[in-house]
């Protein structure tokens, strides 16, 4: 059986794969969710990451899927953790910029 490409069941913004931060936002924005909701919600979920993985290490699992899931969920958390950090970064710019005026 081929391997399946699909990081999603269903589609989310019309995309089942390379789901970004943005296709969350216009999620959420769909479901009625406001923005800054939404972003507490991603925070929330990503600082979650140590008990999502003492959960999967303490599940039934087979030791090689638990191995990988902590790893996707590493590489997960790492390119969310990226997105929040250069949001945060043009933010301070933002709000520097506006101080000088």
């Amino acid at each position: 059986m081929p391997e399946d490409k699909e990081q999603f069941a269903l589609t989310m913004n019309g995309k089942k794969q390379n789901i970004r931060r943005k296709d969350f936002l216009i999620y959420a924005e769909k479901c009625g969710i406001s923005k800054v909701s939404a972003e507490k919600m991603i925070e929330s979920i990503v600082k979650k990451k140590d008990k999502f993985i003492n959960m999967c290490m303490e599940s039934l699992l087979p030791e090689h899927l638990k191995n990988e899931f902590v790893e996707l969920l590493e590489k997960k958390n790492k390119c969310v953790r990226k997105i929040i950090v250069r949001d945060l970064m043009k933010l301070k710019s933002l709000t520097f910029s506006l101080d000088i005026k």
